[in-house]
């Protein structure tokens, strides 16, 4: 079971290319998935060649991901969470890491539409952001860090002279 990376890109410029990009971006149900509003599978598709290969072959689709996408398995769970004439707002999750070659192919697609890509994965504890414009990257940072919340809180420890332990000081019948 993969630890997801929680995903939030936003994409600004021009109302007519922000539209473009976003009827590019979209994919239409199937009979196995839903409509989704952004996909990596609808922007840099799989070669119908790579998809049939065995996924795990070392020119399969595993691979292919890896390379072209940055992350296993491409985009779950998107939605389009705030749509304005010139800005869209998208959350996605994505396997093990965020999707930062898939963006930077998007951006070189929409040379006039600014991509900021933010992304985390508390398994491992790293979160970050790219921002892209066409062929450039315009910065970014990763960052480590420690999820404490997940960690499991101390147990106060119970019976005599341990921390928790009852005071004996009330006197007995």
């Amino acid at each position: 079971m993969p630890n997801w990376c929680f995903n939030s890109l936003t994409v600004h410029g021009p109302a007519r290319e922000l539209r473009a990009f976003m009827e590019a971006a979209a994919c239409p149900a199937t009979d196995e998935s839903p409509a989704q509003p952004f996909s990596a599978q609808a922007l840099r598709p799989m070669p119908e060649e790579t998809a049939l290969r065995n996924y795990d072959a070392p020119n399969g689709g595993y691979q292919w991901e890896l390379k072209y996408w940055d992350c296993k398995w491409g985009i779950s769970d998107a939605e389009l969470r705030l749509e304005l004439a010139n800005l869209a707002l998208f959350t996605f999750d994505t396997a093990w890491s965020p999707p930062t070659e898939l963006i930077r192919f998007v951006a070189a697609a929409h040379p006039e539409l600014t991509f900021t890509l933010t992304y985390e994965e508390g398994g491992n504890g790293f979160q970050g952001f790219r921002m892209f414009r066409a062929q450039h990257h315009l910065g970014g940072c990763d960052e480590e860090y420690t999820n404490y919340l997940d960690e499991e809180e101390d147990e106060p420890e119970t019976g005599e002279g341990g921390a928790g332990a009852e005071s004996s000081s009330a006197s007995e019948d």
